[in-house]
């Protein structure tokens, strides 16, 4: 169970060293966010940009992975806006720090 004060970063992190450990040669990483007001200003034609730390990925390769595949899929479910992101790693010996 994860303690209410804890980062959910430090879960991914962990679930990424727990796969590699078990010799898993693919590991996927996957968050979602609503994007209500970044969605209807694009709906009327106005731009938007979304730009995204990438400490979490770059944890996530120190823990002995390869970034493969970065993607992002949108959709308008009930007139809100969500995006998802789909990070794809391959197992990467020499990115693993011990």
């Amino acid at each position: 169970m994860m303690d209410d004060a804890a980062d959910p970063a430090d879960e991914v992190i962990a679930s990424a060293r727990e796969a590699f450990k078990r010799g898993d040669n693919i590991f996927e990483y996957t968050v979602s966010a609503i994007l209500e007001s970044a969605y209807t200003g694009a709906r009327y034609g106005r731009p938007f940009k979304a730009v995204q730390n990438m400490s979490l990925q770059n944890q996530i390769c120190n823990q002995g992975w390869e970034l493969v595949n970065g993607s992002v899929s949108k959709w308008d479910p009930s007139n809100s806006a969500y995006m998802v992101r789909f990070y794809l790693f391959r197992r990467c010996e020499a990115n693993f720090e011990a």
